[in-house]
C-alpha cells in the first residue's frame, strides 16, 4: 500500500494463473481538492499505461495485460477498507443480515 493505492498479487479464476493488479485512487482530497493537479495525475497514469502496453519482454518490468478505470462509491470504499483502513480485510461487506 501507498499513499495513492496498492498492489495484489492476485489468481484469476478462470485461467488460475497469477497476476499482479495495481490499483489506484484518485481523489480531489489527495490533491488539496484540486482537481487539475489530480486530472494531470491520471494523464501520467494513463502514459505509464500506454508506455507499459508496448514494452516488449524486459526484465525489469512486469508483463502489461490490461488495465481499466473503475468509479468507485463511498459505501463501496468502506467494504473495501479503502476508508479508515481497519486492517479487517475477511471480504464481509456485512449485508448479510449475520
Amino acid at each position: 500500500k501507498g499513499g495513492f493505492g496498492a498492489a495484489y498479487r492476485v489468481t484469476h479464476l478462470v485461467d488460475d494463473r497469477q497476476y499482479c493488479i495495481k490499483e489506484i485512487f484518485l481523489e480531489p482530497s489527495k490533491f488539496g481538492g484540486d482537481v487539475r493537479r489530480m486530472v494531470s495525475f491520471a494523464r501520467s497514469i494513463l502514459r505509464e499505461v500506454t508506455v507499459l502496453s508496448r514494452c516488449e519482454h524486459h526484465p525489469n518490468v512486469v508483463k502489461y495485460n490490461n488495465a481499466w478505470a473503475e468509479v468507485v462509491t463511498e459505501p463501496r470504499m468502506k467494504r473495501r477498507g479503502m476508508e479508515g483502513d481497519n486492517g479487517d480485510d475477511d471480504g464481509d461487506d456485512g449485508d448479510d443480515g449475520e
